[in-house]
């Protein structure tokens, strides 16, 4: 599965779409184009990725990409980096991510991670499960393990609406939630 190793980069004419997955967890971006483009999917390498990514984080406000046969190559000011694509079928991103989300959760952020990290320390090693229960403008985090210990933390959400009890990997929440930037996050929930 050499494909999982880069990410997709896909556009449906008006927008593009990033993603990646390394098999257990899909993270996924969207921006609109400023000129309509030629609908196209390509993988890119996940090194070619990371040095953009550490070009961008340098100032750069604009790349532009052209493709060529099997090779990609992008402009970021005076840097151009070429790189080679991956061929192969990207897994259909489409069908994991949730198209009709009914509910969602506001938190604030720093308070949610601070929550799931203590949550994290009672987990076992293989399995990091936490157990959320989402109330009208309450959550509570519950861990049990196997040694019979347990925690429990509630902490203020923004939530109206039946309660929902579901189970979730807490690392890799943790690792979401302390991605995104700014002062709040939304979960979206689909119960069913």
């Amino acid at each position: 599965r050499y494909y999982l190793m880069g990410m997709l980069l896909e556009t449906d004419g008006k927008s593009v779409f990033a993603v990646a997955t390394d098999g257990s967890r899909l993270a996924m971006a969207e921006a609109l184009l400023e000129k309509d483009a030629a609908k196209r999917g390509i993988i890119l390498p996940g090194r070619a990725v990371h040095e953009m990514s550490k070009l961008l984080s340098d100032g750069a406000e604009e790349v532009e990409l052209r493709l060529s046969g099997n090779q990609a190559s992008m402009t970021m000011g005076d840097v151009r980096l070429v790189t080679k694509l991956i061929e192969g079928k990207f897994p259909d991103y489409r069908r994991v991510v949730p198209a009709n989300i009914k509910k969602s959760v506001t938190f604030e952020r720093e308070q949610l991670s601070q929550a799931l990290r203590r949550a994290a320390l009672m987990t076992e090693e293989r399995f990091k499960g936490v157990r959320m229960k989402f109330k009208t403008n309450e959550l509570t985090l519950a861990v049990e393990n196997t040694q019979g210990e347990s925690v429990s933390e509630m902490i203020g959400i923004d939530y109206e609406g039946e309660e929902i009890d579901l189970g979730m990997n807490v690392a890799f929440l943790a690792d979401a939630v302390d991605n995104v930037t700014g002062d709040t996050v939304t979960l979206g929930l689909r119960s069913g």
